[in-house]
């Protein structure tokens, strides 16, 4: 089976996942709803994140002890329907990860930099970008991760970093104003880091061991955890969550309005290109992702066709999302079930059977 997974170690799967991480984590909260009674996504986030890191190695310890040597070569045991059913969940959830970062980098683009520009043309260029980094496989994504993990974490410590005589710590309040909406919001956000838990559990083949899958999956979870929380605590010293509610884009504005004296050096323009990178990398690997699982899952041959259409779809929601006021609003709605679609294959590890993967 050409699955182009290849092998990485530690590192390089620690790269990759910090970069999804930080990309899902910043860029694919809805942007309605969230700050309508407060500011409380910086906690949502935390919470969200630890159970991630929770779920990651507790299903990988299932998968250890069951034998198996990733996640689609364990659901391809399981009966042909629930197999089926738990793959379109995974996949699914998947591509939701990558169409969001997607839909809001076109959005941003439309509104700030090529104004004039239809989001179709903008959006057809994502297309081979995209199906082209997902084609090469998870030995190719790891390893260009090395690369762009220092380029994306200059990227964020100097956009957050610059606007720091600008932040107040007032406009963070009123904090923890409502309980129940707090555990609602961390419920919602736990589909920013499902899609990188279900893409590490997916690859852990070529990764060598399931030792460095947790390793470098906790590692690299905490690491772009982290700077998205700080990410989330920069925009509330920002803005106060009566602006935040009618701002377009507010962590993309924060990250970009860098103040230079110099306007021949429109280290603007180097950060949005940074972070296009990062976004492009981080949907390429979740489209793998979501092609291996279905090639493992279905015992198909070629990962390489699934990848391409992946891609085509993934653009083409992000591109709907965007276009389709009414679909962005009914995305609040969409997100839970998401996230409890991604958990049923999850779940169904953690359910032993006797006839699991037998050990050589």
């Amino acid at each position: 089976m050409n699955d182009r997974l290849g092998r990485f170690g530690r590192r390089e799967l620690t790269a990759l996942t910090a970069i999804c991480t930080l990309i899902f984590g910043c860029f694919s909260t809805e942007e309605s709803g969230i700050f309508d009674t407060g500011n409380r996504l910086h906690f949502a986030t935390l919470i969200a994140l630890f159970v991630s890191v929770t779920v990651l190695r507790l299903a990988a310890n299932a998968l250890e002890r069951a034998g198996a040597d990733s996640l689609g070569g364990r659901l391809a045991l399981f009966p042909k329907p629930v197999c089926g059913a738990a793959c379109v969940f995974g996949v699914s959830a998947l591509l939701l990860g990558a169409t969001l970062p997607g839909m809001r980098f076109i959005r941003a683009m439309t509104d700030f930099i090529y104004v004039e520009a239809e989001p179709a043309r903008i959006a057809l260029y994502c297309v081979p970008c995209l199906a082209a980094l997902s084609m090469l496989g998870m030995e190719t994504l790891t390893r260009t991760a090395r690369v762009l993990l220092p380029l994306t974490l200059a990227a964020a410590v100097f956009g957050l970093g610059s606007d720091v005589p600008l932040y107040r710590f007032y406009r963070l309040y009123p904090l923890l104003s409502d309980g129940m909406r707090l555990v609602q919001q961390s419920a919602v956000s736990l589909l920013r880091f499902l899609p990188v838990v279900l893409l590490l559990l997916s690859c852990a083949r070529g990764a060598q061991g399931w030792r460095n899958v947790r390793r470098a999956g906790t590692v690299g979870m905490l690491l772009g955890g982290a700077l998205t929380v700080v990410a989330e605590l920069c925009l509330g010293m920002s803005y106060r969550y009566t602006e935040l509610r009618e701002l377009s884009a507010p962590l993309y504005r924060l990250m970009l309005e860098i103040d230079t004296d110099n306007a021949s050096v429109r280290l603007d323009r180097v950060v949005l290109f940074v972070w296009t990178m990062a976004a492009l990398f981080a949907s390429a690997c979740a489209v793998y992702g979501a092609a291996l699982l279905t090639v493992e899952c279905f015992s198909l041959r070629d990962v390489r066709p699934f990848a391409m259409l992946f891609a085509a779809a993934v653009v083409t929601a992000a591109l709907v999302l965007r276009e389709a006021d009414d679909l962005g609003r009914k995305l609040p709605y969409l997100r839970p079930a998401g996230c409890a679609a991604a958990l049923i294959p999850l779940a169904a590890l953690l359910m032993r059977r006797r006839n699991s993967c037998k050990r050589e």
